[in-house]
C-alpha cells in the first residue's frame, strides 16, 4: 500500500465516526422532520400522508403571523446586544490590567443557566412580590405589572436575553479587536487619526469576520427563544410573547398536531438560512 493510499485510509478513518455522528444526530432527525411535514400525526395513531396539506394551513394561519411579529420585536434586541458588547470589548482592550478579571466575570454571566437567570428574573420583576416594585413602593411610586402588560413583558424576555448574551459576545469581540495588527493604529496615528476613527476604518473593517458571524448567531438565537419565556411568562400574556419557535412546540406538544409543527420548524429553518445568506452577501459586498 502506497503512502498517499495510506493516508487517505487513515484520514477516512478518523473523520468516519464524526460523520456517523452527525448523520445520526442531525441529518436523519432533519430528514424525518421534512418527512413528517408532509404528514398529520398526533402521537397515538399512525402518521398519514398528507401532501402539502401543512404547508397550505401554514400560509393561511394569522396566528403563526402574530408569533412571528412578535419574534421579529425581539430582533431588536440583537443590535443593542452587539453594540453594547463591541463597545465593552473596545474598552476592555484598553486595559494593561485586570483584563484576565474582567473577561472572566463578563463570560461568566454567560455560562450562568439560563432557567436560574429567569427565576431570579422572575422574583425581580413579579408583579405582586418582587424586588423592583417593593423598590418602587419604598420609593412612593406606583407598582408595575411587569409580566402582565404585553410590552412590559416582552421588554423582560429582552433583558434575560441582553444579560445572558452580552458576555459572550463582549468576549467574542474582544477576541477580534485583540487579533488586530497594531503597526494600523500607529500608521493612523501617525496620519492625525483619533481614537474614534480608527475605531471606525480600522477596527470595524478588520473584525468584519467575527461580527457577521455574530449577527448570525444572535438572529438565530433570538428565533430559538424558548426556556426564559416558559418560565417567566408561559407565553402570555394573551401569548403576546411567544415565539414562532414556542408556537411550534405548543402545537406539538400541547395539540398534539406534530405535522404541523414540523413544517412550522421546516419553514423556519428555512427561513433563518436565507437571513444567514442575506447576512453574509451585505457583508461581502462591505469588504
Amino acid at each position: 500500500m502506497s503512502f498517499i493510499k495510506r493516508e487517505n485510509w487513515l484520514a477516512y478513518v478518523l473523520v468516519g465516526p464524526v460523520l456517523l455522528f452527525y448523520a445520526v444526530i442531525f441529518v436523519y432527525p432533519l430528514l424525518q422532520m421534512l418527512l413528517l411535514s408532509f404528514q398529520s400525526y398526533d402521537f397515538y395513531t399512525p402518521p398519514e400522508f398528507t401532501g402539502l396539506d401543512n404547508y397550505a394551513r401554514l400560509l393561511g394561519d394569522r396566528e403563526l403571523l402574530a408569533k412571528l411579529g412578535y419574534t421579529l420585536f425581539y430582533w431588536l434586541i440583537g443590535p443593542i446586544t452587539i453594540a453594547a458588547s463591541f463597545v465593552t470589548a473596545l474598552l476592555l482592550s484598553k486595559l494593561n490590567r485586570g483584563q484576565a478579571f474582567f473577561r472572566s466575570a463578563f463570560y461568566g454571566t454567560s455560562m450562568a443557566p439560563m432557567v436560574a437567570l429567569a427565576v431570579v428574573f422572575m422574583y425581580l420583576f413579579s408583579p405582586n412580590h418582587g424586588i423592583v416594585n417593593n423598590v418602587l413602593t419604598d420609593l412612593h411610586l406606583p407598582a408595575v405589572e411587569w409580566l402582565y402588560e404585553p410590552l412590559l413583558a416582552k421588554t423582560v424576555v429582552m433583558s434575560i436575553f441582553f444579560f445572558m448574551n452580552m458576555g459572550f459576545y463582549t468576549i467574542l469581540f474582544l477576541s477580534g479587536i485583540l487579533g488586530v495588527d497594531q503597526s494600523l493604529y500607529s500608521a493612523a496615528s501617525l496620519d492625525g487619526a483619533g481614537r474614534w476613527r480608527q475605531v471606525w476604518h480600522i477596527t470595524l473593517p478588520q473584525i468584519r469576520p467575527v461580527m457577521i458571524f455574530a449577527t448570525i448567531l444572535m438572529t438565530i438565537s433570538i428565533f430559538q427563544m424558548y426556556g426564559q419565556i416558559v418560565i417567566l411568562t408561559k407565553g402570555g400574556p394573551f401569548g403576546s410573547t411567544e415565539t414562532v419557535f414556542m408556537y411550534a412546540m405548543n402545537k406539538a406538544f400541547t395539540d398534539h398536531q406534530m405535522g404541523y409543527a414540523a413544517t412550522i420548524v421546516v419553514v423556519l429553518s428555512a427561513l433563518l438560512g436565507l437571513i444567514s445568506y442575506g447576512i453574509l452577501k451585505i457583508g461581502e459586498e462591505k469588504e
